[in-house]
């Protein structure tokens, strides 16, 4: 049994360790009240943890507490929570990621805390240990035991899944699983056969061949990493498919040679006196279709560089409403600058996260940010217009992507997401006088399907291909009211 409980101040991650007969019978209910002894662990409110099933042999809990520095750590209870026992100033990166804890079912007091690095304890908490990983990938999620094994453990994380049958001494690795999260994938004009690119979640970005002249086919022998890190997108220069741009979390930017293994960092930087940048997770990034030198890279401005990155120019104000996000209430209030992981593995805020010009005309630049709103520019970043009051479209909803007509010039989808506010209906708008008017297309697109991206089809304007999480290609048909054909499914 897993439960995350979320209180002001701090974040309970609960596991019961062979429980007792006796239900517990007090305290507990989905309207607890928030903790009211914070400074005294020993003194916890029965009332922050949920009602247990009914439990067998020994009532032992543990948590991992981080309300103030004085007091954080790992705490273990051996009444239900009645009263507690600080065991350790052990913490974890940040307790409101992904940390989780697992004890082990085969040896008392052995607990397992996944995290970016994960440990085990023997003692209750008392003492730690980080396990191997030395041959198995960090930032792990969940555990799984054999009841019948006590030297058999399979964990899985940001990797893949892993497991072992000799305690951790040594991994085996799951590799025929098709499970590789692509934040963005790209293409070149390689010939004969052009490659694929792609930008991975925290494992690299790569690029591989789409055919082979090879009698065995693709191998791994023909992809190659393009940059480290969490990968997201590749561009490649349309007129040389050597000179690859690649990037890493937060607009980490590289200019790759392939010829030569040349690689180059070309992030912009702010000028002396300014602030710093804010950069998206994913920042997007464009070559100019007018322009193979020209690039444009956002974070809450718009670069322009004209030398394939050497040097970038400014071309925008801040193009999103640039709110103060210690100002925003979180769960009713406005918190202080000392709220625990306030700060720590929170998405930035303010930033574009999503980017195009016009095939049809040079300089027709659009852009969505995080925060809402979408900014058209018709001279190339002199002038900008803001548009946020989209038809059925939550205020400040984020701007999963923008795309401009490879037909029309008037012609630009937008695609929405809202699912932080626990929405996940898809929003679809298009326009087709500029910008004027704007009109929903997402009726038909059937609920808890939010849309990721969309690209309208190179032949016929009237098609779409629409990309969300569970249907993951449809087709669009008459974009202008018509209808839906879904023609592959998500595994």
């Amino acid at each position: 049994m897993s439960k995350k409980l979320y209180v002001p101040d701090r974040i309970l991650g609960k596991k019961v360790i062979n429980p007792t007969s006796s239900p517990i019978s007090k305290g507990f209910g989905k309207n607890a009240e928030p903790n009211k002894n914070e400074d005294d662990p020993s003194k916890l409110d029965a009332s922050l943890l949920d009602r247990l099933p009914q439990p067998t042999g020994y009532r032992i809990l543990v948590i991992p507490y981080y309300p103030k520095e004085k007091t954080k750590g790992f705490y273990r209870s051996d009444d239900y929570g009645e009263t507690w026992k600080k065991m350790s100033d052990y913490q974890v990166v940040d307790s409101q990621y992904y940390v989780e804890i697992f004890p082990d079912p085969h040896q008392f007091d052995k607990v397992y805390s996944v995290d970016m690095r994960s440990y085990v304890t023997e003692d209750g908490g008392e003492t730690f240990e980080r396990i191997p990983e030395n041959k198995k990938h960090v930032d792990s999620h969940d555990v799984l035991f054999d009841p019948d094994d006590p030297d058999y453990i399979m964990i899985s994380c940001d990797g893949g899944i892993y497991e072992s049958f000799d305690r951790m001494k040594t991994w085996r690795f799951i590799d025929n699983l098709p499970i590789i999260q692509l934040y963005r994938v790209g293409i070149d004009n390689q010939k004969p056969f052009y490659n694929v690119y792609g930008g991975t979640q925290d494992n690299d970005s790569f690029g591989g061949p789409s055919r082979t002249k090879n009698r065995s086919g693709i191998r791994n022998s023909d992809w190659f990493v393009t940059t480290g890190g969490d990968g997201f997108q590749v561009r490649v220069d349309p007129t040389d498919p050597n000179i690859l741009y690649t990037m890493s979390q937060y607009a980490g930017i590289m200019r790759y040679d392939k010829s030569n293994g040349e690689k180059i960092g070309i992030q912009p930087q702010p000028a002396e006196g300014e602030a710093a940048l804010r950069w998206n997770w994913d920042a997007p990034l464009v070559i100019s279709p007018h322009n193979s030198d020209r690039l444009y890279f956002a974070a809450n401005f718009l670069f322009q560089s004209d030398d394939n990155g050497d040097s970038w120019k400014k071309i925008s104000p801040d193009l999103t409403r640039n709110e103060d996000r210690n100002k925003m209430k979180v769960m009713g209030k406005v918190w202080s600058v000392d709220a625990i992981f306030k700060n720590v593995f929170t998405s930035p805020l303010g930033t574009i996260v999503a980017l195009d010009e016009s095939k049809l005309k040079q300089g027709l630049l659009v852009v969505g940010t995080d925060d809402g709103l979408v900014r058209i520019s018709r001279d190339n970043g002199n002038t900008w217009e803001k548009y946020e009051n989209f038809p059925g479209v939550p205020k400040k909803a984020y701007v999963t992507d923008v795309i401009t007509s490879k037909h029309d010039v008037n012609t630009i989808y937008v695609s929405f997401n809202y699912h932080k506010y626990g929405d996940f209906k898809p929003y679809l708008i298009v326009t087709k006088d500029g910008g004027r008017t704007w009109k929903s297309i997402s009726s038909n697109i059937p609920e808890n399907n939010f849309v990721w991206t969309v690209v309208e089809d190179h032949i016929n304007m009237f098609f779409l291909l629409e990309l969300s999480l569970e249907w993951i290609f449809q087709w669009t048909r008459e974009v202008h009211g018509g209808s839906l054909i879904k023609f592959l499914l998500s595994l």
